[in-house]
């Protein structure tokens, strides 16, 4: 079975200048033909900028407030980028040993469940998910 990772595998929707709707790979985002991201959520497209502007501050943070606008001006290319990600690749691989992306070694494995539905934002209330009654 393939892995997935957040760094190496394409899963970034993005809309083109030419309109052409596909998913890209995290350092690919420096592309001059993407135009937007293209989530069907606006608090997704944000989630994923957010993301990404943390990814590159991790990797490649900028010393001074000209080096950000440098940054804007002349982005880094995605040979660059695929470059810089790689020390920190094996942490975005959903699956695997030791701490993953995001997550906390100190909780307890058995503790803190929840429904992955309760996660997101807006979409279900308590009472939607007691009388079962899905928004479909």
């Amino acid at each position: 079975m393939k892995r997935f990772n957040l760094l190496l595998n394409d899963w970034i929707p993005v809309k083109t200048h030419e309109g052409e709707h596909k998913t890209i790979k995290a350092y690919e985002i420096s592309q001059n033909a993407i135009k937007s991201l293209e989530s069907p959520r606006p608090d997704f497209n944000a989630a994923i900028m957010q993301l990404l502007i943390g990814l590159i501050q991790t990797v490649m943070p900028p010393k001074t407030p000209k080096e950000w606008r440098d940054f804007f001006s002349q982005p880094p290319s995605q040979d660059e980028l695929k470059r810089k990600f790689e020390p920190i690749e094996d942490a975005f691989f959903l699956d695997g040993n030791g701490q993953r992306f995001m997550q906390y070694i100190s909780i307890n494995k058995n503790g803190n469940k929840t429904s992955v539905i309760k996660l997101i934002p807006g979409l279900v209330g308590e009472n939607t998910t007691r009388k079962n009654n899905d928004f479909f």
